[in-house]
């Protein structure tokens, strides 16, 4: 009675599927290119579905919001709507080969390992989402503090924060010296300076960076001679939070290496013990 039930369950979605396809035959879906979506290329799937079923407009939001800080606006709007066509394109995709697996082999192990597969490949996204902007923020943190010293030493030497600014962008390659980069093409493309900065304090993602342009904004607008000073102690503080990520990354590292170490430790116990204990018997 299960089997025949999950058969007819998964004959729904199949034929459900196919109704789908045909349906949607002649549509395309935006290809990303991401290596994080899987079969992209029938997501009008899961945008046929999404037409008929509510989700969260907040979770789309946030996710936009995220992916603007590493794409163009236009891309990341895409990309958003590509991970909310994600989710119910696995679950009509995936369920008819669960049902029939259940009903070929009545293991539920193999049940088990395919709907978890669906609940990784649903969350997937946003966990590869996070990890990305981790990178990059760590990244741009990294970067920043060498900016800030080359500013406090440019602008020390009595170069206008503005010239500082742009000699410093231009001065190396990376994610935060990229976004520098851009920051000034927007400049000179007549977005106003503090909207460029704006722009340049979303994208950047990190409390650092928000405080140095804040710092420079200020400076913009009144000037005044502690710019330097602040600049120069923001720079210190920088370092010095540098080297406090550097040792908390190495102790994270060494733990990670005692893994390796234990499970060959336990190796060669059992290579000792098992002898033994045979013996023994």
């Amino acid at each position: 009675m299960g089997s025949s039930s999950s058969f007819g369950f998964g004959n729904h979605f199949f034929i459900f599927d196919i109704l789908i396809f045909y349906i949607c035959r002649k549509k395309k879906v935006f290809n990303t290119g991401l290596n994080v979506f899987l079969f992209e290329e029938v997501f009008f799937i899961g945008e046929y579905i999404s037409k008929h079923v509510q989700f969260s407009p907040i979770k789309y939001g946030k996710r936009v919001r995220k992916l603007e800080e590493i794409y163009d606006k236009n891309i990341a709007g895409k990309i958003a709507r590509n991970a909310t066509f994600a989710p119910f394109t696995y679950i009509f995709l995936f369920i008819p080969i669960l049902s029939f697996v259940l009903i070929l082999s009545q293991e539920i192990v193999y049940v088990g390992l395919i709907f978890f597969l669906i609940i990784f490949l649903c969350f997937y996204f946003d966990i590869w989402l996070e990890n990305q902007l981790k990178n990059r923020r760590l990244k741009i943190l990294s970067e920043f503090t060498t900016v800030l010293s080359k500013m406090s030493l440019l602008i020390n030497a009595g170069v206008t924060s503005t010239v500082a600014f742009e000699l410093v962008a231009t001065s190396s390659s990376g994610v935060f010296y990229d976004e520098m980069k851009q920051t000034i093409k927007e400049i000179r493309n007549g977005v106003s300076y503090e909207e460029a900065l704006d722009k340049l304090n979303f994208r950047s993602g990190c409390k650092e960076v928000r405080k140095f342009i804040s710092l420079y904004k200020q400076n913009l607008e009144k000037g005044g001679p502690e710019f330097p000073l602040l600049l120069s102690e923001m720079a210190s503080n920088a370092w010095e939070e540098r080297k406090r990520r550097a040792k908390i990354a190495g102790g994270v590292a060494s733990q990670k290496l005692l893994i390796p170490i234990m499970m060959m430790f336990i190796g060669i116990l059992l290579m000792v013990i098992v002898p033994a204990f045979n013996s023994f018997l």
